[in-house]
């Protein structure tokens, strides 16, 4: 998730467009700390807002 959020910010995404770009990017699942590629949303979009 904090890794979610950097990206969000630097980005200056909404979180519908993270979430989206996070399942269509291995570097973004890298970065959060994934080990294999998933082609499942992490989280919905309106837990990083929480």
């Amino acid at each position: 998730m904090a890794g979610l959020t950097y990206r969000k910010h630097c980005f200056a995404l909404s979180d519908e467009k993270i979430v989206q770009r996070w399942c269509e990017s291995p570097y973004s699942q890298h970065f959060c700390g994934e080990v294999f590629f998933r082609h499942e949303l992490p989280c919905h979009p309106m837990s990083l807002t929480h």
